[in-house]
């Protein structure tokens, strides 16, 4: 059962960091309104998945905003971590991958902490789901941005008229060519 959990909470760490790492980079131009309208999205979104009972969501939201803030910390640490792999030494990169694994085995301790800290509170299927809903969460969320991103610039927004247009000229020179 231990090695179940550690596995999923490896893969969910595996999926979960790179996507923290972006919307961090995403979120750096944020207002503070934004980021609490997201953070109060992401509490709904919780919620919503989780079923919880009054009791529960009592004793549930502080414990799991406390391990938040712990998570925080290390993927600011891993963010600040973010030098262009190709500019340095063979040394330096090897020191970087070492504190980038000791971060992110500092992430699993804290999920396996609060992983016994929430069975006290939730069952393995909650806490399970708690894990997917963030990751859902985050993916629509990052999936939000990129449409907005593409919204702003017209040359996305028209990318597939763009590319039929091209297309068709590719057609008439081809048959232009053809009977020449």
């Amino acid at each position: 059962m231990k090695i179940m959990l550690l596995a999923v909470a490896a893969l969910i760490l595996t999926s979960i960091a790179p996507l923290e790492l972006h919307s961090q980079n995403e979120g750096a131009g944020m207002t503070e309104e934004q980021r609490e309208r997201i953070e109060s999205m992401r509490v709904a979104y919780v919620t919503r998945t989780l079923d919880l009972s009054s009791e529960q969501a009592q004793q549930f939201w502080p414990l799991y905003n406390e391990m938040q803030k712990e998570l925080r910390i290390i993927r600011e640490k891993m963010a600040d971590t973010e030098d262009s792999p190709m500019d340095l030494t063979e040394e330096a990169a090897e020191k970087m991958l070492e504190k980038w694994m000791d971060q992110l085995e500092a992430e699993v301790n804290i999920l396996k902490s609060y992983q016994s800290r929430f069975a006290d509170i939730l069952d393995n299927r909650q806490v399970l789901a708690l894990y997917q809903s963030e990751n859902q969460f985050k993916r629509q969320m990052l999936r939000r941005v990129r449409n907005r991103q593409h919204m702003h610039r017209p040359e996305d927004r028209n990318l597939h008229q763009l590319e039929r247009r091209q297309e068709r000229q590719q057609l008439r020179q081809n048959r232009q060519y053809r009977q020449h």
